[in-house]
């Protein structure tokens, strides 16, 4: 658990489907409650960014729906990971993420990909 009780999303390994990538959002580090909204069309998506102590909570909604709660908080700055992932049906989809605390959040890229099968 974080620090302030809400677990973060860590996927194990960066080893990702080999989808085909469809669309990327760029990086961005936001250090004040911010929200962004992105417009991607896929089927998988993934939030990639990094963790560390100065780190703090950051939600995402789809499509309009409740916001999941995860922490960006490590003692240790942790490289690169997967911060969200979720899989959907294939088609246009709104994620909004939203900084939850006055602290940094930092993710390298929101990406979507078709699935390969």
């Amino acid at each position: 658990m974080s620090m302030s009780g809400v677990a973060p999303f860590i996927s194990p390994t960066l080893t990702m489907p080999r989808p085909v990538l469809h669309s990327k959002v760029s990086s961005s580090i936001w250090h004040d409650i911010e929200h962004g909204t992105h417009i991607l069309t896929g089927a998988h998506f993934w939030i990639i960014g990094d963790m560390n102590a100065d780190h703090g909570r950051y939600s995402v909604s789809i499509d309009g729906g409740l916001f999941e709660e995860f922490s960006g908080h490590e003692p240790r700055w942790r490289g690169t990971v997967i911060l969200y992932e979720r899989r959907l049906a294939l088609g246009l989809h709104q994620i909004v993420i939203c900084n939850e605390d006055d602290l940094e959040f930092c993710f390298d890229a929101v990406m979507c990909g078709l699935l390969s099968r």
